[in-house]
């Protein structure tokens, strides 16, 4: 498919620095020392922090709103492989000033793809780049990303990204998806929702001798993952220790290439257990089959539920994230079933 892809681009928190600003303004007037840290969720947080709406209604505040380091560029980049546009919700006395900003600092966004309204749950193309999650879990979009800031650092079910840089390869390796030969791989990705049956999928692959599991790195203590302690993984990241890293309702995830390169080396194939972040970023590294494992939505439920081994605060979260977990089968090569491994055999032979 060569058509121009429709990207649809948030514009507060994303391209311009929004709550920052407001922030900074707030702790000039009661001298106080947030920062963009302390916004920990969307909306009302209770505190001081929220008299930093006040200004969201004030034209003058949204027409001074500096746009984010990187941000031009990005969308300059951007225009020349996509249709661009922005999509924001302002109030109706700041409309004009909203309007006016982009133009000024975006002008390859045509001014008709600048589109003013909340309900991004009505529009529809490829890619969607917001930092609100609830924008996206009932998103239309083909594939609907988030802009990782502290508000959503928790929220789980779709793809994620926390720079321009890594958008902008994610749009290369979801295009060149899409349009790919899946006989060309040679390793897989597992994916699906909480509860879905992967751990079984993988085992009953692995059992066969043609698999291998690749065994990733984590912040969280499981024996499924070589464990590190938060410092110790940031540190291996920012050494380039791992070929791609991802983050699941708070703990870090990182795989190294040379790990799935002994397993080819010994004639096996490199089986990986992801969510749809470190499936689609391991893609920049190697050709996987992504593989959505399928389950009803209530039998995911119960067994999130009837797990020990996690607080009931990451089961609600769990719970919370399916809906949009479960549309994830739209980013992968073949569904299967937590039973039907031979499937996934039959692509390899």
């Amino acid at each position: 498919m060569n058509r121009k892809r429709k990207i649809f681009l948030d514009y507060d928190d994303v391209l311009v620095d929004c709550n920052g600003y407001a922030i900074r303004k707030l702790n000039s007037e009661l001298n106080t020392s947030y920062t963009i840290y302390d916004v920990k969720e969307w909306g009302l947080l209770n505190n001081d922090l929220d008299r930093r709406l006040k200004y969201y209604s004030d034209p003058r505040f949204i027409s001074e709103i500096p746009v984010l380091p990187g941000a031009r560029e990005f969308v300059s980049t951007l225009s020349k492989k996509a249709e661009l546009f922005i999509m924001t919700s302002v109030e109706h006395c700041c409309a004009s000033a909203r309007f006016a900003h982009v133009v000024e600092n975006f002008p390859e966004i045509l001014p008709g793809n600048i589109l003013l309204g909340s309900r991004k749950d009505m529009i529809r193309g490829d890619f969607i780049l917001d930092d609100g999650h609830h924008n996206l879990k009932n998103s239309q979009i083909a594939c609907p990303v988030m802009f990782q800031r502290p508000w959503n650092f928790s929220k789980t079910g779709v793809l994620s990204v926390d720079s321009y840089d890594a958008f902008l390869r994610l749009f290369e390796t979801t295009c060149s998806m899409w349009n790919r030969d899946t006989g060309e791989a040679n390793a897989v990705s597992i994916i699906g929702a909480t509860g879905s049956g992967k751990k079984k999928l993988a085992e009953k692959l692995i059992e066969t001798g043609l698999f291998e599991r690749v065994k990733t790195y984590s912040t969280k203590k499981d024996p499924n993952y070589n464990y590190l302690d938060f410092n110790e993984f940031t540190r291996r990241r920012d050494q380039g220790f791992f070929s791609e890293t991802s983050s699941y309702i708070n703990q870090y995830y990182g795989m190294r290439c040379e790990d799935m390169q002994r397993i080819l080396d010994k004639g096996k194939i490199p089986l990986m257990i992801l969510d749809i972040n470190g499936a689609m970023a391991i893609q920049s590294y190697c050709r996987a089959l992504n593989v959505y494992v399928k389950a009803e939505k209530d039998e995911c439920v119960r067994s999130i539920l009837s797990r020990n081994n996690i607080d009931m605060d990451e089961k609600v979260q769990r719970i919370v994230s399916l809906d949009r977990e479960l549309l994830n089968e739209d980013l992968c090569d073949i569904t299967v079933t937590k039973n039907e491994y031979e499937k996934v055999m039959d692509m390899f032979s």
